[in-house]
């Protein structure tokens, strides 16, 4: 009675407040056995593909689930009530593999999560054999999923859920041949992961391994953080995520770091961009005012800890060219700190920065030069350097009328620059 009623609570609550559509119910086959493999970055992901099976297929679905979820009495009688099979993920579990296959070879649907754990950044990471060997054991069909947006409403070691929604895509079934060669489950592992990267919209080219170390998963999960804080900043106009969405993302990311690394200065960097971003982003000026004064405080720690980081210098002198006087802003102070960026690391965008510093201070021919020699000297490492050296040019063109733009100007905006 107890499990009927936590059962109906969940498929009340997934499919009228956290779902918003779900695609491809078509592909899932009218009863079991068969496997469904979706991608995992949520806490909310059990509930997401128990509502589908449920409620629109009527059926149930038991989850392959770690070990460690039975070891206290609640959380042991909530998964057990859910329906699931304990897992050892630190070993070759031979114990649940039967268990797996016995269920299937019962008529029972599986959901396995081929990545193993939740993602700690929202990007899908390289999957795990396990469900393709089940599959190929118990003789029965794999159907991908993929889960968009699960990740912002409930990621790991958060304690209450965003009212935000999800999209579901349902594959069709792939069906494995069985066959000796070892080679072959490495080419299933790709077909199926691809498949679910593609249904959950994820944009990654390819799909990496999550790193196990503590210090290479610090440094992959700052990778991400960089890449959605410049994705925001960027604020493309067929992007399907809005800025504040991305920057909302680095903040959770950068805080998880700064759980194990308290005064990790790529982590205070990226947060501290993220806040002031949302605040630029704000029309309400008192947030505008209080979130990029809480994004200055986090950059300072940042400057505490790695005092030679060109960025951080880049990002206080936009606090100072974009706060108004009265709150402490000064285009003299950004141009110092202009300066200093440049003196620690030349970048294209340190150096277009400097250059409308110095324009903002009344000092055109020095921007001029200092645009110039942003086209002609530094290297062109990205299709957005490309970009801004073309920006730069009509900078001089605005300063010097009567300037001669040449051939070889234009070309050295896109020389070195490969894509990817």
């Amino acid at each position: 009675m107890i499990e009927r009623l936590i059962k109906s609570l969940i498929v009340f609550i997934s499919k009228n407040f956290f779902i918003k559509q779900v695609f491809g119910i078509e592909n899932l086959p009218k009863k079991g056995p068969y496997i469904i493999v979706p991608n995992h970055s949520s806490y909310f992901d059990h509930f997401f593909i128990f509502t589908v099976v449920n409620y629109y297929m009527k059926q149930q679905v038991l989850f392959l689930t770690k070990k460690e979820a039975f070891d206290t009495y609640l959380s042991r009688k909530w998964h057990m009530s859910m329906g699931t099979i304990p897992l050892n993920r630190d070993a070759t579990d031979i114990t649940a593999f039967k268990a797996v296959v016995s269920k299937l070879k019962e008529g029972e649907i599986i959901c396995i999560y081929p990545e193993g754990t939740r993602s700690p950044t929202g990007k899908i990471y390289q999957g795990k054999q396990g469900a393709i060997r089940m599959a190929l054991a118990a003789d029965v069909p794999i159907v991908p999923v993929g889960i968009e947006g699960a990740f912002d409403i409930l990621p790991r070691k958060k304690l209450l859920p965003s009212l935000r929604k999800a999209k579901i895509r349902i594959g069709e079934p792939i069906l494995l041949e069985r066959n000796r060669d070892k080679n072959k489950l490495d080419i299933y592992m790709k077909r199926v992961m691809n498949s679910i990267k593609s249904l959950s919209n994820d944009e990654d080219r390819f799909i990496r391994d999550l790193p196990s170390e503590e210090s290479l998963l610090v440094e992959e999960m700052l990778r991400v953080a960089y890449e959605w804080n410049e994705r925001g900043i960027r604020a493309y106009p067929k992007d399907s995520l809005s800025p504040n969405f991305l920057h909302k993302r680095v903040i959770y990311i950068c805080d998880q770091v700064l759980k194990v690394r308290p005064n990790h200065p790529i982590a205070l960097f990226e947060k501290s961009r993220a806040i002031g971003r949302i605040g630029l982003n704000s029309k309400m000026a008192p947030k505008k005012i209080f979130l990029l004064m809480k994004g200055r405080k986090i950059l300072e720690r940042s400057i505490i800890e790695n005092p030679t980081h060109a960025s951080n210098y880049y990002a206080l002198a936009v606090w100072y060219m974009e706060m108004p006087q009265f709150i402490g802003g000064s285009h003299e102070k950004a141009l110092e700190l202009y300066e200093k960026a440049n003196e620690l690391g030349k970048e294209v965008y340190i150096m277009m920065g400097y250059a409308k510093a110095l324009l903002n201070n009344g000092r055109p021919e020095q921007a001029k030069i200092a645009l110039l020699e942003l086209v002609s000297e530094l290297p062109t490492k990205t299709l957005v350097d490309a970009r801004r050296k073309v920006e730069a040019i009509a900078m001089v063109m605005r300063i010097d009328p009567e300037f001669q733009i040449e051939e070889k100007v234009i070309n050295k905006c896109f020389l070195n620059y490969q894509n990817g």
